[in-house]
């Protein structure tokens, strides 16, 4: 069944046991991946946010959760605006939107998972970085370099 909303179209698939299935199946990774070690080491990490009039600090994992939350909410929204009162009444129409805002969550609560430690900004200038090394075995005596230092220090 497609709904179509001015220039918005909803597809929705109609096969109640597999939604159910599905939907069961992004809650546990949702879930695995708040319970993750790498999800967890982003609470620890400070996110500043440049604001003229004073600096907002926050924890990364804070700017995650808030991504996820308003990425759930565009979807939802997406998906109200579509809403034909027939139709969204329906537990098809409910599936279907419960799965939706569950992809568009764990897309939000996955986007930061695995970035440099300056975030967007330190990833920028690491792929700078190694955009300019011609010679790749440079990159890999500093690779080396870095193991023998961290070696030192434990």
């Amino acid at each position: 069944m497609i709904i179509y909303k001015e220039k918005l179209q909803i597809q929705l698939d109609d096969d109640i046991s597999d939604l159910k299935e599905e939907i069961s199946q992004l809650e546990k990774l949702k879930e695995k991946i708040l319970n993750s070690a790498v999800f967890k080491v982003l609470d620890g990490k400070t996110q500043m946010v440049y604001d003229k009039n004073r600096p907002n600090v926050r924890s990364r994992q804070d700017h995650t959760v808030n991504v996820a939350n308003i990425a759930k909410r565009i979807i939802g929204r997406i998906y109200d605006s579509c809403s034909i009162e027939q139709i969204s009444a329906t537990e098809c129409f409910k599936l279907n939107k419960k799965r939706a805002e569950l992809y568009a969550e764990i897309m939000g609560l996955s986007h930061d998972l695995g970035h440099t430690t300056f975030g967007h900004t330190g990833e920028e200038i690491v792929n700078e970085f190694l955009r300019k090394i011609i010679d790749k075995d440079v990159i890999a005596r500093i690779m080396e370099h870095r193991k023998n230092v961290f070696r030192r220090r434990i």
